[in-house]
């Protein structure tokens, strides 16, 4: 399970050039592990430590060339120096984080340290999910009950600051 911000935007500069972009997020080291992210450098680490993030294939080559970006410092927004910790596959056209999902596409991850740092008042509702900007992603086991996991879920819910007690739709298995 790991959490992440919804989609954004940054001004991003590297020793190349200025480059802006939309599919900027921030997310728990953990959502490498949860969505289907193929690292091609770097690892299930690389959102571990403050100022660090991982950027796709097309992001790189735009902000580096041919130049490999590993390690690289990326200036964002004009106020921050990141460090690139990971290159990750483009997310195929068409799925949900790809290219052409303009609310859900993902060409940049930075460490949810870096976020919390940014954000020191987000500290005090990361623990409530009545109203948060963030998402929340868990990878399940192949053989999962979906009713068996919404029912956990919405318990999850329910002592987290909701007031609403949600419940499952058995027909869907949707919250």
């Amino acid at each position: 399970v790991a959490m992440m911000t919804i989609t954004g935007g940054h001004m991003l500069a590297s020793e190349e050039k200025p480059f802006g972009t939309e599919g900027c997020r921030y997310a728990e080291p953990g959502i490498i592990d949860v969505l289907p992210i193929k690292m091609i450098s770097g690892g299930s680490n690389a959102l571990d430590a403050p100022a660090s993030m991982i950027i796709d294939e097309w992001l790189a080559k735009n902000l580096f060339g041919k130049k490999d970006p590993l390690n690289k410092i990326v200036r964002v927004d004009g106020q921050r120096d990141v460090r690139v910790t990971g290159v990750f596959q483009n997310f195929p056209k068409g799925s949900t984080f790809g290219p052409g999902s303009v609310f859900n596409q993902i060409h940049l991850i930075e460490s949810w340290a870096e976020y919390i740092a940014e954000n020191p008042d987000l500290k005090t509702v990361e623990d409530r999910w009545d109203a948060t900007p963030f998402q929340v992603f868990a990878r399940l086991r192949d053989q999962a009950d979906l009713a068996s996991v919404s029912t956990q879920v919405i318990g999850l819910l329910n002592g987290h600051g909701r007031a609403d007690h949600p419940e499952v739709d058995r027909k869907s298995t949707r919250l």
